[in-house]
């Protein structure tokens, strides 16, 4: 990584809290934020994660969408219905698809 961070704490030692737990986390700028949005994306995330590493401990949906505009009434209806359907809705679909692994 460059530049180097500026930290040195050889006396740090992690708690180890995470330790052996599988996590899926979703986000980032690659599309997954639309991909989210599916129940069979969701289903099939967390099938194969449960498949390939034997159990699902944690998940972080980090995954989001956001299109900046001046006024509230510049917001089309299909952005508010990408917006809702990214940011909020997807949460109870991956709560959904956990609970069933």
């Amino acid at each position: 990584m460059r530049p180097r961070p500026k930290f040195e704490a050889p006396l740090y030692r992690p708690a180890g809290k995470l330790m052996d737990k599988v996590a899926l986390v979703t986000g980032g700028d690659s599309g997954i934020g639309r991909a989210v949005t599916s129940s069979e994306f969701c289903q099939a995330a967390v099938a194969e994660t449960v498949k390939q590493l034997g159990g699902l401990d944690i998940l972080v949906n980090n995954a989001a969408y956001q299109k900046n505009q001046v006024s509230i009434d510049d917001v089309s209806e299909d952005q508010w219905d990408t917006t809702f359907k990214t940011n909020i809705s997807d949460i109870s679909l991956w709560r959904r698809r956990r609970s069933k692994s």
